[in-house]
């Protein structure tokens, strides 16, 4: 099926497919973003997605749930304190023998949750909170958060000193990151976390064991900017390679139009984006660009006059293990816009797939390894889990190119 683009060109259509709901509650398999059973509050909710198996960050609830992808519950981690007792998952039992479990629930006093990544060990990377006592002010930062390792079965990672086994700024141990934005795993096991203050992103790079590798500043004096143009550049994502010691900058420009007549700032028009690649090791931005497309200026016709109209740049939603970038925006309420590039920045599909917004609280997008592309939906009555096999579009032309 498809449907007609603003430039004439066709768009494929992708099924979305609904693989299970959540109900909104307070037991172990529902979903709870209210205070105190009144006003809805939406805290950091995500999910990570990993050879076919949904691993859910529920905030409000400080909680952590990894589920089939038939919507089947397999492991729960839980804040006693903020959560009912378990009934349909086994308690952990120290007591009992370790192995792993089909259904687990295991306690763990998280303070506030936030990103979440799985290696291919299994092994579950969260983001939490330090006591707020622990609190470190630098230059005018606040440092809070840390990187938490849960093995396959829940358990929290320990170190040789029986200490539960935290990722900072320095590594294992280490003090606490500012604002984390997201945190990735390379085909290496290496670990990344991309932060950011007002003004400035802050890469830690480690490697498997855990060394800091690279640490990274990028600020808007340290991005690319075209020369002769009053361009103003914008830094909107930051996402590193699978197999390379290298990161993509996704950097937005748009340009000041004056109205001639007041000689003021009439608005500010959206130019263009372009990902850069950032070689860590030779610590300089390679010189080829990958431009990311946008749909064509067009004018449209209000009663007599014809007016253009803007267009909105595409969001960086992540990179295929492959290879592949995707890109997704809104076309309107309903309809959304994804674009996949090769490699080499080339386009290789252009499709659009449909949410519905009704009673939408928040929607959270994830890029498998794989390139499969999935979605986090919160509803007022329930949450959705739905994907599109995206992946099956990189498998075809890379057929098609074999």
């Amino acid at each position: 099926m498809a449907g007609a683009c603003n430039n004439g060109q066709m768009l494929s259509t992708l099924l979305t497919e609904e693989l299970f709901t959540i109900p909104l509650g307070k037991m172990e398999d529902q979903f709870d973003f209210f205070i105190n059973n009144k006003a809805p509050f939406v805290g950091t909710n995500r999910h990570y997605l990993d050879e076919k198996l949904f691993y859910i960050v529920n905030g409000n609830a400080a909680k952590v749930m990894q589920y089939s992808p038939f919507g089947y519950l397999m492991l729960l981690i839980y804040n006693p304190q903020l959560n009912t007792p378990p009934i349909l998952l086994k308690k952990d039992d120290p007591t009992q023998d370790k192995k792993i479990s089909n259904r687990k629930a295991v306690e763990y006093p998280f303070n506030e949750l936030g990103a979440i990544a799985v290696d291919k060990q299994k092994n579950i990377y969260i983001q939490d909170r330090i006591p707020e006592d622990q609190y470190i002010e630098e230059n005018g930062v606040i440092y809070t958060n840390i990187i938490k390792i849960f093995l396959q079965n829940g358990d929290v990672k320990k170190t040789k000193e029986g200490n539960d086994f935290i990722i900072g700024r320095e590594g294992v141990g280490g003090s606490p990151f500012a604002y984390i934005e997201n945190i990735y795993i390379t085909s290496n096991n290496e670990l990344i976390v991309v932060t950011r203050t007002s003004n400035v992103w802050h890469i830690f790079w480690f490697d498997a064991l855990y060394n800091l590798l690279y640490e990274v500043e990028i600020d808007l004096l340290h991005i690319p900017i075209p020369i002769n143009t009053d361009y103003i550049p914008s830094l909107e994502k930051i996402i590193p390679d699978y197999h390379n010691h290298m990161l993509y900058v996704m950097v937005s420009y748009s340009r000041r139009v004056i109205d001639e007549l007041t000689n003021t700032v009439a608005k500010v028009k959206n130019i263009e984006s372009r990902i850069f690649k950032l070689d860590l090791i030779n610590e300089a931005y390679n010189e080829n660009s990958i431009i990311v497309p946008n749909d064509e200026l067009r004018e449209e016709q209000l009663f007599e006059e014809k007016k253009e109209l803007d267009i909105s740049l595409y969001e960086f939603l992540g990179v295929s293990e492959s290879g592949y970038f995707f890109f997704a925006k809104m076309k309107d309420a309903t309809t959304y816009f994804l674009e996949i590039l090769n490699p080499q920045g080339k386009i290789i599909k252009k499709s659009k797939f449909q949410i519905d917004d009704t009673d939408l609280m928040f929607i959270y997008f994830n890029i498998s390894r794989e390139g499969i592309l999935s979605a986090l939906i919160g509803e007022t009555s329930q949450i959705r889990i739905v994907w599109w096999r995206s992946d099956k579009i990189i498998e075809q032309h890379g057929n098609e190119n074999s």
